[in-house]
């Protein structure tokens, strides 16, 4: 299921267009958002509260920054407010763009994936299994506070990541509790 892409303004919702060469269309086209695309948000922006995700969807979607995936698709920036945390998968038709899922920041074909691979040696199960692909893990842990790490993740271009924990503390309630994770990433990558 697809529906259309709403932004909310102070005038109400507006459905969003892009206008012609955002994403190689050669007209505006509407924007429309499978349901796949919405769990995906939610399952890696996994302690932000569905109003704020939908909100930065629209604002991500109304002022795209692309990046070309492949042939086919096409990566758009998904931030929070001023954050990028991920992207948005979009397909284009002829008629219409089609935002078919959501890739956290460190996931699989994202350009923070490859580098933060590379710098750690690690394959996508390696980030999955320490759970380097939920927004939880950067701003509930101690990763931050481990200065060797820490500067791995901003060599990776993630350093930004950390951030947003001061940014959003005064506004939203986070649903987890602190996690200890940098030792066992640091034993996990015997470093």
């Amino acid at each position: 299921t697809a529906f259309p892409c709403p932004f909310v303004s102070l005038f109400g919702h507006t459905p969003i267009f892009f206008n012609p060469n955002t994403i190689n269309n050669r007209k505006q086209i509407p924007v429309y958002v499978q349901d796949h695309a919405i769990s995906r948000l939610k399952e890696r922006i996994n302690i932000i509260t569905e109003g704020y995700l939908l909100d930065c969807l629209g604002r991500s979607l109304a002022q795209p920054i692309v990046t070309i995936f492949d042939s086919e698709n096409y990566l758009i920036e998904y931030k929070l407010y001023d954050y990028k945390v991920g992207y948005l998968v979009v397909t284009k038709t002829e008629d219409f763009a089609l935002v078919r899922s959501f890739k956290f920041i460190t996931m699989t074909g994202t350009p923070e994936f490859k580098k933060l691979t590379g710098r750690l040696r690690a394959t996508k199960h390696d980030v999955t299994y320490l759970g380097l692909d939920t927004l939880d893990v950067f701003i509930n842990s101690d990763i931050s506070k481990d200065e060797k790490l820490k500067r791995i993740f901003e060599e990776c271009d993630l350093g930004h990541m950390f951030e947003l924990h001061d940014f959003f503390k005064d506004g939203i309630k986070f649903e987890t509790s602190k996690l200890n994770v940098a030792d066992e990433i640091k034993k996990y990558f015997n470093f």
